[in-house]
């Protein structure tokens, strides 16, 4: 939606979806049971935002995104009657990651004079934050199943951040950018070591 020449207000909903594959239903050794009931991964991912341009020196967006994901695949740790564990294939979690994405670009010079000068200069963010979190899953760890609900979701750090200032000048350009990722987990039980 435009709210002017140069502003627009911005929705989207998207729906995804990952069917159960070949490798996810044959067994890898004998050790390997498959659920027969493993149901298709599925979600959506929703964003509403801004973005625009304020004259000619200031470049904006801003986004705030919702991301659900259920139904993933993963292994438990079973017993059968003769007391023998096995590796259970089947549906283990469902995670949800929601946060703000925020970009923003400053030209002081062309703030500051109203001519056009060879001269450039550009300071910039992009920066997110991101909250994703298991909502419940099951892993297997250490023999047994684990309760992962609540854990944050392995490889995804809370706050990714690039920032820079670029000059230009007539046909030379140079750019000093800083950037910055969060911690995070490696897998889904939150490992610390």
């Amino acid at each position: 939606y435009q709210l002017g020449k140069r502003i627009n207000v911005y929705a989207n909903w998207s729906q995804a979806y990952r069917p159960v594959i070949f490798a996810d239903i044959i067994p890898t050794t004998t050790l390997n049971k498959i659920d027969p009931g493993i149901k298709d991964a599925f979600g959506h991912n929703a964003e509403i935002g801004i973005r625009g341009k304020l004259r000619n020196y200031l470049d904006f967006q801003l986004t705030l995104f919702d991301m659900l994901y259920k139904n993933r695949t993963g292994n438990l740790v079973l017993t059968d009657n003769n007391g023998d564990a096995y590796f259970y294939k089947t549906n283990t979690g469902t995670t949800r990651s929601n946060g703000i994405e925020i970009y923003a670009e400053f030209q002081p010079i062309k703030w500051l004079t109203s001519y056009r000068s060879k001269l450039q200069l550009s300071i910039y963010t992009s920066t997110s934050y991101i909250h994703a979190r298991y909502i419940k899953g099951s892993v297997v760890s250490g023999g047994g199943n684990k309760d992962i609900s609540g854990n944050l979701v392995e490889v995804t750090p809370h706050l990714i951040s690039r920032n820079g200032v670029q000059l230009v000048y007539k046909g030379f350009s140079t750019t000093l950018q800083y950037s910055f990722v969060g911690q995070s987990y490696s897998d889904p039980l939150n490992t610390e070591n």
